[in-house]
């Protein structure tokens, strides 16, 4: 589990691209890593599968890849990176489990001082009714809040401090980026749907 709290942003120094799987290595700022650890990167848990000093590689399977930005990846880019919680730790932002649920789209970029409005679209049917006003979303392994909600699309505001520590300030109109929904939000749904009926289902669905 994660917090969607980044630590910092680190940079891929080398992409091995498989036919089926990809073989990342990134520079980053942690000291303590050791082999089989998980780090979240860009909202996706890899496992640390070797480290040279304060590079670490970690492998991507064909799932990973059909599901996240990953399979864009680029060597000099820059991806948001968090260790692990310990069970100990404040939570500063929400419980992620650095399972990416989809690929959505930036829509419309919009500054508004030092803050800035991002719009996201592309959302499938299935997981329009985990997103509500206030609720909790994670975009690129960054816990954001759910400023409004349409249709097919949603807002939320980045403040300067999340600008700064994460690569979401690079994000260009029309670009794909990982999106995790809210996993309580999902567990109640799910909860739910066991003891409704389909027809139920859509009357509940209708109101959240």
């Amino acid at each position: 589990m994660f917090s969607g709290i980044v630590d910092h942003v680190g940079t891929i120094v080398n992409v091995t691209k498989r036919t089926d799987a990809m073989h990342l290595r990134i520079q980053s700022q942690f000291d303590t890593l050791k082999l089989g650890d998980s780090v979240s990167v860009d909202g996706v848990c890899l496992t640390v599968t070797e480290i040279n000093k304060q590079i670490f590689s970690c492998e991507l399977s064909p799932e990973t890849l059909r599901l996240c930005i990953s399979h864009a990846y680029q060597e000099n880019q820059a991806v948001n990176l968090e260790l692990a919680l310990r069970l100990n730790e404040h939570i500063g932002g929400h419980l992620v489990t650095g399972h990416v649920d989809q690929m959505i789209v930036v829509n419309d970029i919009q500054p508004q001082g030092e803050f800035i409005e991002f719009r996201f679209s592309n959302i499938s049917q299935e997981s329009q009714r985990f997103l509500m006003p206030k609720g909790s979303v994670t975009i690129n392994g960054v816990s954001l809040t759910v400023n409004a909600v349409d249709q097919d699309s949603f807002t939320v505001m980045l403040i300067p401090h999340t600008l700064q520590c994460t690569n979401l300030s690079h994000l260009k109109i029309g670009q794909q980026v990982n999106a995790e929904w809210d996993y309580m939000a999902k567990l109640v749904a799910r909860q739910i749907g066991c003891y409704l009926s389909e027809s139920e289902k859509e009357k509940v669905y209708e109101v959240i």
